[in-house]
């Protein structure tokens, strides 16, 4: 029984159970006057726990790329003709025309990486310059959009009004400022 159990003894696999990684960094300029190092360990549950966040972010960025893609193909050619009608066929922010040659896009005004989607209470006119300028913004400072159906109408240029800041406090003016001075008080 002794032979058996140092037999037994010596065969045994004995797993590791934690394992550690270390890891030595450095670093020396062309010329030597700059050494930098940095040494770390990490264990399993470390790696697993940066492996999953990774995953993870990997995952999200996947879903969104598909759910912009889905988003974006919504916008038919019919809603976009309806954009364009509404908003005068000029950009809502600097009255660009294709008359002049600018190149009219249809923005969402909540872009779509932050939730926005492809109907027309969220869609403009825009030139393409003002359009990349505006990338994935959201106009929160002293322009704001009116959304919903409480979005009104400049009477002279029938371009949207937005929500601007002055000495005396916020008012409506045109989108089409400086072209088009039109402005009105905000009612509450």
């Amino acid at each position: 029984k002794r032979r058996e159990k140092k037999i037994a003894k010596r065969i045994t696999l004995k797993p590791i159970t934690d394992i550690q990684f270390c890891v030595h960094m450095s670093y020396s300029s062309p010329k030597g006057q700059v050494n930098l190092g940095k040494f770390d360990c990490f264990n399993f549950n470390d790696i697993v726990a940066s492996f999953n966040s990774i995953s993870r972010t990997y995952l999200d960025k996947e879903t969104r790329k598909i759910l912009s893609t889905t988003i974006r193909g919504n916008l038919s050619d019919s809603l976009r003709f309806d954009v364009l009608k509404r908003d005068d066929y000029k950009c809502v922010i600097c009255g660009a025309s294709s008359r002049e040659g600018a190149r009219l896009h249809v923005d969402h005004i909540v872009p779509v990486s932050k939730g926005g989607k492809s109907n027309s209470d969220n869609l403009q006119t825009l030139c393409e310059r003002c359009n990349i300028g505006k990338s994935n913004k959201l106009d929160n400072k002293n322009e704001n959009v009116i959304q919903s159906d409480n979005r009104k109408v400049c009477p002279k240029c029938n371009l949207i009004l937005v929500i601007r800041k002055g000495k005396h406090g916020e008012f409506l003016g045109c989108s089409n400022y400086p072209r088009c001075k039109y402005t009105e008080n905000i009612t509450t």
